[in-house]
């Protein structure tokens, strides 16, 4: 149980700590961890590259790697922060934008599925919707280090929002939408064997297609989303309108084109804040693959 109350340890100090010496500190921790994590380090510029169609060695992309972590201590102090805070200071911090979109597709009584990526901070977004009354179900992973599973779990279950995990099953996502809910999942999360190879940025990239065949099977309405942190520390956020699309009948191609359509909603958010891209591995067998 070490990990498990060191993390309880660390969310202790920062909940009593300046907000402003937390952040200097994942700043300097950023640092360490992206001198030290050579695969995460090699798979973000990997990424970053990708996105901005650039080479994964130019200075650009290294200075973007280097912020990248920074913003992701800064995004597991926030999560740390967040979790002993009052509703009304978080609200304070965040912008909102789109509502209506969600209010527009929710009309429709067959849930909406919110999408987004590893970009920002999608707890607190989430988190923020939930507060509003909306009903949000998050699709989440199992990490692979128990302790630490079990702490992440314990205060994304606070946030307002009902937690399903990947290996429940299609069938309880399913009846979330049916009940007019809203669904929300990450898109930036390969799985090589069920994944969709899409055009990403101006190279090739490999992207689930569970979000596409929930759409199609039930729908609902797919909604981009996102919330990502301005250079005062505040967030801003928006609900982009759904996305638009009819299908042929042909459900492979339908998946794979839908998938596509979605790749484009998000790609220019994750290309004007790549540096708050915090995705550690590879998009692809290959990384990201010229198209």
């Amino acid at each position: 149980m070490a990990i498990y109350y060191f993390a309880e340890l660390c969310r202790f100090l920062v909940c009593k700590l300046p907000a402003s010496l937390c952040y200097l500190l994942a700043r300097v921790a950023g640092d360490v961890l992206y001198l030290i994590w050579v695969r995460g380090r090699r798979n973000i510029k990997e990424n970053v590259a990708c996105i901005l169609g650039s080479q994964a060695n130019s200075n650009v992309v290294r200075r973007v790697a280097r912020q990248c972590m920074r913003n992701f201590c800064k995004y597991a102090i926030d999560f740390l922060r967040f979790s002993c805070l009052q509703p009304r200071l978080e609200e304070d911090k965040i912008s909102l934008y789109g509502l209506e979109n969600l209010n527009t597709a929710l009309e429709e009584g067959k849930g909406a599925i919110l999408v987004s990526l590893h970009l920002g901070n999608w707890d607190l977004g989430v988190r923020f919707i939930g507060r509003l009354g909306y009903p949000v179900n998050a699709i989440v992973e199992t990490l692979k280090i128990g302790q630490l599973d079990k702490f992440v779990r314990k205060y994304r279950a606070n946030l307002g929002v009902r937690l399903i995990a990947t290996k429940e099953g299609v069938s309880k996502m399913v009846e979330v939408l049916r009940r007019n809910e809203l669904l929300a999942l990450l898109i930036d999360s390969p799985k090589y064997e069920k994944g969709i190879e899409v055009k990403f940025g101006d190279k090739l990239a490999i992207l689930p297609a569970g979000a596409a065949t929930l759409a199609l099977r039930t729908g609902a309405k797919i909604i981009p989303c996102g919330l990502v942190r301005l250079s005062n520390n505040t967030f801003w956020g928006f609900i982009s309108e759904h996305v638009h699309f009819q299908p042929s009948g042909d459900l492979t191609k339908d998946i794979r084109e839908l998938t596509q359509r979605i790749a484009l909603a998000l790609e220019g958010t994750v290309r004007q804040f790549a540096d708050q891209w915090y995705m550690f591995r590879p998009l692809s067998k290959g990384i990201c693959q010229q198209s």
